[in-house]
């Protein structure tokens, strides 16, 4: 039994009708709720801290408790096999979505990684693969993992998760495009795509482009991957690289630390440093580390997280900030500029080499 409620309320078609019995269920439910609105909080707060611990990146955590209208609703549906009785016949216990939390990823092979996640930390109920079962009937359409778990039990006897105890939430796992179709499917489309016309054949179209772009973009990833794995090699290795706003990025992350994803920023640092002169990142690379190595590079990039802008502290201490200086456009250096308060920063940390180069 759920915690939160006596005893449950089961149907009994001798004292109340199906509609009298969603009536009563929907009561049950709403004296509940406000235990679930804080069960909601908590286990969004817990599946977020076990993403984050794994390094696991997705797009979005979002959890609701269902609305009283929707629960009512679904305890009406009736069983498919004797539409003279109720789907579910105790509600507080058959209806597991009472709390439901959506994870939202970016990549198709992410859901395993993150469903693994999950059931190490926490109590597995059931688990419906919805792709799996599609793929077993040789369909297109919706597919992610759904999971009803609970509060595992070490979490259960803790003060914090101790109110959860028997609580049911599902978690639903999907990529991005997953739950765009859902979204769309679910309330306006479902029902015309079960029929065999140009509607049906038109949504079972779409679906298929839909898995195709989420594999596309996983195969991206994985090339990007590649491309980016063997520039860094080139790098280290000190083998000549062209230049350019992406070898550029692999240079900054390998010396600075993963910074912005903005491919912008990177291309602004690459052509100031054409403007310098610069073709060969590797080039580029071998003052860079120079100076990232100096004592005078370390007492300045402390002040600064961002690794583009330590990247660009040791530009200015390899080469000289006047030469840097000179790489600016007019409209970079005026007064109250990020760039002049950086510039004064490199200066004032050594008067007597403003303009002279480490290297």
């Amino acid at each position: 039994m759920e915690v939160g409620v006596g005893a449950p309320i089961s149907y009994n078609p001798a004292h109340h009708s199906i509609a009298e019995f969603a009536s009563l269920s929907r009561a049950e439910f709403d004296k509940q709720r406000p235990l679930l609105e804080k069960f909601s909080d908590s286990i969004k707060t817990l599946v977020t801290n076990i993403l984050d611990y794994k390094g696991i990146t997705i797009h979005a955590v979002a959890a609701r408790v269902k609305t009283s209208e929707s629960f009512e609703r679904k305890v009406t549906r009736v069983n498919p096999s004797d539409p003279t009785v109720p789907k579910y016949l105790c509600p507080s216990e058959q209806i597991h979505d009472k709390v439901g939390l959506r994870i939202i990823c970016y990549y198709s092979d992410q859901i395993d990684v993150i469903s693994q996640a999950l059931l190490e930390q926490l109590a597995e109920i059931e688990t419906i693969d919805k792709g799996a079962l599609l793929r077993k009937s040789d369909r297109l359409g919706y597919a992610s993992v759904h999971h009803v778990v609970a509060i595992d039990p070490v979490r259960s006897g803790q003060p914090e998760y101790a109110p959860f105890a028997g609580l049911k939430s599902e978690i639903q796992v999907r990529t991005v495009l997953q739950h765009a179709w859902a979204e769309i499917e679910h309330d306006r489309y479902k029902a015309a795509a079960t029929e065999a016309d140009d509607i049906g054949r038109s949504f079972i179209l779409l679906a298929g482009l839909m898995e195709l772009a989420d594999n596309e973009f996983q195969r991206l990833r994985d090339l990007t991957a590649k491309r980016d794995q063997a520039t860094r090699q080139s790098i280290d290795q000190k083998t000549p690289t062209t230049l350019n706003a992406i070898t550029l990025s692999q240079l900054i992350s390998g010396e600075f630390g993963t910074g912005t994803s903005d491919v912008e920023v990177y291309a602004s640092a690459a052509a100031h440093a054409e403007r310098l002169g610069f073709t060969d990142v590797t080039e580029l690379g071998e003052g860079i580390r120079q100076a990232s190595n100096s004592p005078r590079f370390r007492s300045l990039a402390v002040n600064y997280s961002d690794s583009v802008v330590r990247y660009y502290i040791a530009l200015a201490l390899s080469i000289g900030t006047e030469r840097f200086r000179n790489a600016l456009h007019a409209r970079e250096l005026e007064e109250g500029s990020g760039w002049t308060s950086l510039l004064s920063a490199i200066e004032a940390s050594d008067d007597n080499s403003a303009s002279r180069p480490l290297a």
